[in-house]
């Protein structure tokens, strides 16, 4: 049930959908817009061993970070002023970060020893 729940929340965050109905008919269409991805994303030491990763794009703008486990459950979300984000309390595994800066998102595996 979780699964469902983290592949709903994904779409959600990262896609926009926008339905529009056609003035001769009572069908929906449905339309996804996507998010265009963060240009230049880095991301290391991937995997993490020393408790803190750097988070570089192109612009380094102020980013929102969500930190999910492999259930699909939030363990950290946060907004990025500087480049570094300590992630010492996280224990050692698989997550996915999702990263938005301004109207672009990006998501990436990150892994924790």
């Amino acid at each position: 049930m979780k699964k469902y729940y983290f592949i709903i929340l994904f779409l959600t965050l990262f896609t926009g959908t926008v339905l529009a109905q056609d003035s001769k008919s009572s069908v929906l269409k449905s339309k996804v817009v996507l998010a265009q991805e963060i240009e230049q994303l880095q991301i290391f030491p991937n995997p993490v061993t020393e408790g803190k990763v750097q988070i570089t794009t192109k612009n380094n703008h102020t980013k929102s970070i969500w930190i999910y486990d492999v259930l699909g459950n939030m363990v950290l979300q946060t907004k990025l002023y500087n480049r570094f984000l300590d992630v010492s309390h996280l224990k050692s595994g698989v997550y996915i970060i999702n990263i938005s800066e301004r109207d672009r998102r990006s998501s990436r595996r990150l892994v924790i020893r």
